[in-house]
């Protein structure tokens, strides 16, 4: 009878398969092959995204054309996206600045590059109030606005380089709030406690129109004119003696 046991136990076991008889392990390899699987399969995709092996050369394109730009980059495979422009005065609205990656750099195909183009249209800036600011803080003010044509002008006053007004390029004054082109002209009034006089043989014309005809300069330049020729009355009277 107990042989008869021994050989039913045997019988079972040999029926039995491999997972049946060892579960713990067959999980671990089967575990195992699956991480093989991901794994190798993970690569292939990486491999495949990142297109491993293939590059393409970012195109000269600083200073020409976007749309010409736009045709090279579509010709290398490249995509491009513009993120800035800014004002320039000395170069053609519309050109390219900068691109990221820099030009000559390799990049993946299908990449997508960085573009600063030069403004199409001039940036504006309001006038901010400059009176009776120095003229150091005013010109400072106005250059942080970004403005670039900037010219002093100086008039009598008693204070020295203190700023009185903003001149726009056809003399008028500009007052506080007035928007304009940052590539306007402007010129800043500013007084001085030091202006020379003037030559007394200086045309009266001329000298009104650099001063104003209402000025106490130009009445005290009449009145030492008005001077001059007492003396030549006395040598009159000096030759009848």
């Amino acid at each position: 009878m107990q042989n008869e046991k021994k050989s039913t136990k045997s019988e079972k076991k040999q029926g039995k398969s491999f997972t049946q008889r060892y579960p713990i392990l067959a999980n671990l390899l089967l575990m195992v092959a699956i991480s093989i699987v991901i794994v190798f399969a993970l690569m292939l995709i990486f491999n495949r995204y990142t297109r491993h092996g293939d590059s393409v050369v970012i195109p000269t394109v600083k200073g020409k054309m976007l749309s010409e730009v736009a045709s090279t980059l579509e010709h290398a495979n490249l995509t491009y996206e513009v993120v800035d422009s800014l004002y320039s005065m000395n170069q053609t609205p519309g050109t390219v600045l900068d691109i990221v990656p820099n030009e000559g750099a390799k990049v993946k195909p299908h990449r997508t590059v960085y573009l600063t183009v030069v403004a199409l249209n001039k940036p504006q800036q309001v006038i901010p109030e400059l009176s009776n600011m120095s003229m150091r803080q005013a010109k400072a003010t106005l250059e942080g606005l970004g403005f670039v044509q900037i010219s002093v002008r100086y008039i009598p006053g008693e204070f020295d380089n203190l700023t009185r007004a903003v001149h726009g390029a056809d003399g008028k004054e500009l007052p506080a709030g007035t928007r304009v082109n940052i590539d306007t002209p402007l010129t800043l009034v500013v007084t001085s406690n030091n202006i020379d006089m003037p030559d007394l043989l200086m045309i009266k014309e001329d000298w009104s129109n650099y001063m104003g005809s209402d000025s106490i300069l130009m009445r005290r330049s009449d009145t030492v004119i008005n001077k001059e020729k007492t003396p030549e009355k006395m040598e009159d009277n000096e030759a009848w003696w």
